[in-house]
Order: structure tokens, then sequence, then C-alpha cells
């Protein structure tokens, strides 16, 4: 409100030649100052242009004299000002003392007003108390952002980031007896959805068919791939698998993700589990110790 009516006194006042000039040409100096203190700065020139412009009519003779003396660029306040002045004196006849213009104090902050904290002496820009709740601000913000993925985290809801590094998990992989209920194989399939890919970048194996699931818990939680889309997870638990090798495994804590477009066995559970990968001649095998659990090829640039 203060630097409004600042603007106001400044661009909307006029100036009355039956009272002193002195201070009027003050009080317009003042608004300029204060204008100035609130990071609204007005240019010397512009400011000769509004102290022509506020002059009364009886004096737009000095108006004229003062834009025809030479380019608009050369003129200063105080050199307008003082014509200002001097005119005045001159009607006042010899006898008139010469008044002058108070400097200008263009950086004076006893008059400067904080818009944030309402503390006079500073401009809101430089108020500690605005830096220092913002500071603030920004250190809940983070409390919440790490609260708020602790919780995704949590054993009611997970995420999987693509392209991650090698994290903890819960996901295991173990050898189970030929006599149990084995519901997928890991062998080639012509669908998409029905082969099991190889992926170095997701923290848990992933399955699209709810049929997968030996025993089964819905979760509810997001997939990133890799920052590109989110998908959504709906449940967990274990998938029993027969490898081509002939090898029958129990994979735990694998997510159900519906929309994904193929089962994914992941690269950073096995590492975790001090397994390892080979690559050689466009296929792949995979070992637990000594044991091949399985093998696979290449599609395109997928394994």
């Amino acid at each position: 409100m203060s630097t409004f009516n600042s603007w106001v006194a400044l661009t909307g006042t006029a100036l009355n030649d039956n009272a002193p000039m002195l201070p009027q040409l003050q009080k317009l100096n003042d608004a300029r100052t204060n204008l100035d203190n609130n990071s609204m700065q007005i240019t010397d020139l512009q400011f000769c242009f509004i102290l022509i412009k506020v002059l009364p009519e009886s004096y737009s003779a000095v108006a004229s004299t003062i834009l025809a003396t030479g380019a608009p660029t050369s003129l200063t306040p105080l050199i307008v000002q003082e014509r200002i002045l001097n005119e005045e004196s001159r009607r006042a006849g010899p006898s008139a003392s010469v008044n002058k213009v108070a400097p200008v104090r263009r950086n004076d902050k006893s008059k400067v007003k904080c818009f944030y904290c309402d503390k006079p002496g500073h401009k809101s820009p430089d108020c500690r108390k605005k830096k220092r709740d913002e500071k603030e601000k920004k250190e809940k913000e983070k409390e919440k952002e790490k609260e708020k993925a602790g919780t995704s985290s949590g054993s009611t809801s997970k995420s999987v980031n693509a392209h991650v590094q090698v994290v903890p998990t819960s996901a295991t992989i173990e050898e189970i007896s030929d006599n149990e209920d084995v519901r997928v194989s890991l062998y080639t399939a012509r669908s998409t959805r029905s082969r099991w890919m190889v992926d170095s970048g997701y923290t848990h194996h992933i399955s699209p068919h709810r049929s997968d699931f030996s025993d089964y818990t819905p979760v509810t939680g997001m997939v990133d791939l890799g920052g590109r889309a989110q998908i959504s997870q709906v449940g967990s638990r274990t998938v029993k698998v027969r490898t081509a090798a002939g090898v029958l495994l129990t994979l735990t804590d694998v997510m159900h993700v519906p929309d994904a477009e193929s089962r994914y066995f992941s690269v950073t559970v096995l590492l975790e589990k001090k397994g390892r990968i080979t690559f050689e001649d466009m296929g792949f095998a995979i070992y637990l110790g000594d044991t091949c659990l399985a093998s696979g090829y290449c599609d395109g640039r997928l394994f």
C-alpha cells in the first residue's frame, strides 16, 4: 500500500504556484526514494519528465525552455528543480532568498517498510524473517517428501524404480522339489507377456499374471518405469517356476503388475543372492553357485 501511495504521489501530483515550490519538490523526491527502496526504480530521465509534467500552467514557458535546452539525456533532476526554484525566486523579486533542493537520499532506509514483517528499515527481499521462514518451509517440505517415500516403501505399499543401484530386497530364489505344484515355466513363449525378460533395473521380480502366484497378498503401489511412466502394482507374494534347464525355483516377493508388458526376472535379486549371469553367443545363462538355473536368448536387443 505504501508503494502504491508513493506512486500516486509521484505521478498524480500537480505543483501549486501559489504555495512554496521547495516543500512540494521535496515531497516528490521522498516519493521517488520510497519507490526506489521498494525495488521500483524511477530513472533520472523519467523523474525529469515527471517534474516537467506536474508544473502548473503558469510555468509552461519554463517547461518549454528546459526541453529546448539540449538533448533530454543531458537533463538531471537537480538541474530541472533548480530552474523551477530560480523561476519562483525571479517572480518573487530580488529580495527573495534563493532556495536549494535538499540532496536526494536515494538509499535512505529510514523511510522504508518491509511488506513481509511490517517492520521499518529494510525491504522484503532483504527481510531476515522472510528468509528464515522460507528456509524452514523448504526443510519441512523435504521432511514430508522423506516421510512420503518411507510410507511408499512400507509393508502395504511398494514401489520399484527402473535403472537404479542394487539395493537390499526380501525377494529370494530357491530350488523346490519335483512334487510341488508349479504354475509357471521358464520356457520360450511366443507371447511377450508370457515370456520372462531379464532386467537389470528392477529391484523385484514382476509378473502381469495373477494366475502365476501360488500365494498372494493384495498390495497397493506404483512402479516407476525409469521416469517415463508409472503403472500400478496390485499384489505381491510367491511364484514357482520351472526353468528350461529342469530346475524348479521359488521366487518370493514377486510384484503383481497387471499392466507390465512381460514377466521380468530381476538381475538385482540374483546378484544379492550371490548369483551371476553370463552372456555369450547372443544368449545368456543364470547361475546360483555352480548350478545353472536357466538359459535364454536374445530377441532383438532384449534378453
